[in-house]
C-alpha cells in the first residue's frame, strides 16, 4: 500500500517516467532542445496479481535509426511493478541530441516473468509469441516497444497497464499486454520518488548510496524516518543494496531525505549476490458488515490492550479472525482462518501505515506554515505510526469504522487489508499494512 498521492506527477526540473497505471494519454511527438532527460518506473497495482516480478536491463529512445540508452545493466535490476504505487523509481538519466525527434521508446526485460496469484501460487510466466509489441531474441530478452512517445517539456509517461494484463495459466503465457505512453500534467507536485542503490559508507545520521554510478547522500531522521526491521537508528550497514523512498527528486538533487529505508537483495541494485533474504509479504482481506464484528479493549488508562476484526460465514461460524494483542511483550498478531491459527510476534522496530477511503478516517494533514518541500515531506511521513502510536491510531481507525455503522444507516461493506512484512529470519512482523474501503449504497465514501 502506497500514499494518497496521485500517479501521473510532474517530474521536477526534467524526467521521463514509466507509469503503469492503466489508460490512454498523449500521442503528439516534438523535437528534443537537448536537455537531460530522466528514467522512472511507477506502477498501480493489479488486483489479480499481488507481485509481478520483472528483470530490467535498457531502456532507451529511438527514432528508428538513432537512439540514446536512458538505463542500462548487464545483469539486470529485478523489480516488482506492483511495490511501485504513486512511488516514481529511478532509474537513470541521459541527455538527448539537440534536434533529434524520437518518438518512440524501448524497454528491453527478461522473457521470464514472475507472478503471484491472489490464492498465494507462484507462476513463472513468458509473453506468447505473437504479442505484435513484444519480441524477444535468442538470449530470452525482450524488447517492449512503445510508440507514439512524447518528449515534449522534457517529461513523459508510459503506461504498463497491468490491470488489463492476461494470462494463460494453463499455458504460462502473458496473453494480453497493453503499454501505451501517458501525458505528464507539470503542475502536479504530490509524489513520493524511490532510489536503490548499494550503500557506500554510513555517517551518524546519513549515509551514501551508490546507483551506477551516481552518489546520493541521504538523511534520516528517527522522528519521520521509517525503517522496518533496521533497529532505532535507522542506519544500514556498508554493502547493503538498500531502497529509499524520499519526498526529493533524486535525478535532480544529490541530497535526499529519507521517508522509509528498506533492505533488499542484491538483485534490486543490479547485483548477482542474492543471499539476503527479503521480508515475506502476508495479506488477509475481511469484510466487515456489522460493528460487532470489531473488538477494541483498552485498560484502566486508556492504553490499548488488543484490537481484533472477525468475519463469519452465512451461519455464523467464524471464518478468520485477526487480533493484535499490544499487552504482552512483545506485543503480538495473531490470524485464525478456518481453524488454523498463527501467531506473530512483532518486532521491537515495527511500524505501521493505514490508510483510509472512508469519510471522516483521513489523518490530518499537518506542517501547513511549512515551505511545499517541508510540507509534502511531514505529510508522507504523518503516514507511518511507531509501536504505541501504531496501536493508538490502529483502535482510533476501528473505533470510527464502528461510530460510522453505528451514525450512518447507508453503510453496507467495509473491507479491510491486513498486510504483514514478516522478516523470515526471525519470523516477526517488522511492518503492518492496514487499509480500509468503506462503501455507502454501493459508492465509495
Amino acid at each position: 500500500m502506497r500514499k494518497k498521492a496521485l500517479l501521473l506527477t510532474a517530474v521536477l526540473g526534467t524526467g521521463f517516467i514509466l507509469a503503469s497505471c492503466g489508460g490512454g494519454g498523449s500521442t503528439t511527438t516534438s523535437t528534443s532542445d537537448g536537455s537531460t532527460v530522466s528514467a522512472y518506473i511507477t506502477d498501480a497495482p493489479a488486483d489479480q496479481y499481488p507481485a509481478v516480478e520483472v528483470t530490467l536491463y535498457e531502456v532507451r529512445l529511438t527514432d528508428g535509426t538513432n537512439s540514446v540508452t536512458l538505463f542500462s545493466s548487464d545483469t539486470g535490476i529485478q523489480i516488482d511493478l506492483t511495490d511501485l504505487r504513486n512511488v516514481m523509481r529511478y532509474v537513470g538519466s541521459a541527455q538527448i541530441p539537440a534536434g533529434q525527434n524520437f518518438n518512440t521508446m524501448e524497454v528491453v526485460v527478461d522473457g521470464n516473468v514472475t507472478v503471484t496469484t491472489n490464492s498465494g501460487n507462484t507462476l513463472n510466466v513468458s509473453f506468447e509469441n505473437n504479442l505484435n509489441n513484444v519480441s524477444c531474441d535468442q538470449n530470452n530478452r525482450c524488447t517492449i516497444t512503445i510508440t507514439n512517445v512524447s518528449v515534449s517539456n522534457n517529461a513523459v509517461a508510459v503506461d504498463f497497464d497491468l490491470q488489463n494484463m492476461q494470462i494463460d495459466e494453463n499455458t504460462n503465457t502473458i496473453t494480453q499486454m497493453q503499454v501505451v505512453p501517458r501525458a505528464v500534467d507539470p503542475q502536479n507536485m504530490d509524489m513520493e520518488y524511490e532510489i536503490a542503490g548499494k550503500v557506500v559508507s554510513v555517517g551518524s545520521n546519513s549515509f551514501t548510496v551508490d546507483w551506477l554510478g551516481r552518489q546520493v547522500e541521504v538523511s534520516v531522521d528517527p522522528n519521520t524516518t521509517v525503517c522496518p526491521g533496521l533497529g532505532q537508528n535507522c542506519l544500514p550497514q556498508q554493502n547493503w543494496c538498500v531502497e529509499v523512498e524520499t519526498s526529493d527528486d533524486p535525478a535532480v538533487s544529490q541530497q535526499v531525505r529519507a521517508l522509509e529505508i528498506e533492505r533488499k537483495m542484491g538483485r534490486r541494485c543490479g547485483e548477482d549476490d542474492d543471499s539476503y533474504r527479503e521480508p515475506v509479504e502476508v495479506s488477509y482481506e475481511l469484510t466487515i458488515t456489522d460493528p460487532s464484528q470489531i473488538n477494541v479493549s483498552t485498560d484502566a488508562n486508556g492504553k490499548v490492550t488488543s484490537v481484533s476484526v472477525s468475519e463469519y460465514d452465512a451461519n455464523g461460524n467464524p471464518t478468520i479472525s485477526i487480533s493484535v494483542d499490544t499487552y504482552t511483550s512483545p506485543a503480538t498478531i495473531k490470524i485464525t482462518e478456518n481453524g488454523n491459527s498463527k501467531t506473530y510476534n512483532l518486532s521491537s522496530s515495527f511500524v505501521c501505515e493505514m490508510e483510509s477511503e472512508m469519510e471522516g478516517m483521513e489523518g490530518n494533514m499537518t506542517g501547513q506554515d511549512a515551505d511545499e518541500e517541508d510540507r509534502r515531506h511531514q505529510e508522507l511521513a504523518n503516514d507511518y505510526r511507531r509501536g504505541p502510536e501504531c496501536f493508538t491510531a490502529m483502535r482510533d481507525q476501528f473505533q470510527n469504522l464502528q461510530n460510522n455503522f453505528q451514525n450512518q444507516n447507508t453503510m453496507s461493506n467495509v473491507e479491510v487489508k491486513f498486510e504483514l512484512k514478516v522478516d523470515p529470519n526471525t519470523d516477526e512482523v517488522i511492518k503492518l499494512e492496514l487499509e480500509i474501503e468503506a462503501e455507502s449504497e454501493g459508492e465509495e465514501a
